[in-house]
């Protein structure tokens, strides 16, 4: 009983952390900071555009509910340190699993169809695109970003560890 308490104690501060850390993170997407909207790079003007407004707002509303519902998800999850470990330690790698997939299905599905409103607004200087020459992403087309021509950041002169999504 001591041992389920404890275990469900820390997983509850690790489901806060984990829950909390991407609310914060992914909620400030909508904001026009450093020439991009949902990590997509479109000129300023394209905020007050109502096809990305209409996106920005949807995916705000959407990320706040999966959130909150992830938290309250994650502490039932906690309840069953209490019926064993074995169930427990199951049942919280599902619940973050899903947590994961979901979180990475919507930012992703928001990024390309902002894309999609950025090439059908024609947002993108045909003379900055590159064709990318190698890995899964060969044949696409890329911005103007020579350090993200392969689909990934790669700049062997940059020690950063962390570097925003283009």
């Amino acid at each position: 009983m001591e041992t389920g308490i404890i275990i469900a104690v820390v997983f509850l501060f690790v489901d806060i952390m984990v829950v909390g850390i991407s609310m914060v993170i992914y909620s400030g997407k909508t904001e026009y900071s450093d020439g991009m909207l949902l990590g997509v790079h479109v000129p300023a003007a394209a905020s007050s555009d109502p096809e990305v407004c209409a996106l920005c707002g949807k995916y705000k509303k959407t990320i706040k509910v999966f959130n909150r519902l992830n938290m309250l998800a994650g502490i039932a999850v906690n309840a069953a340190a209490f019926a064993g470990i074995g169930l427990f330690i199951l049942l919280w790698c599902l619940w973050l699993a899903q947590y994961l997939l979901g979180l990475f299905y919507m930012i992703y599905g928001s990024h390309r169809k902002m894309y999609a409103i950025k090439i059908k607004r024609q947002w993108v200087r045909e003379e900055s695109r590159h064709l990318i020459q190698a890995g899964p992403w060969q044949g696409m087309m890329t911005d103007d970003d020579e350090y993200w021509q392969k689909g990934w950041y790669k700049n062997p002169g940059d020690s950063r560890l962390w570097v925003q999504d283009q």
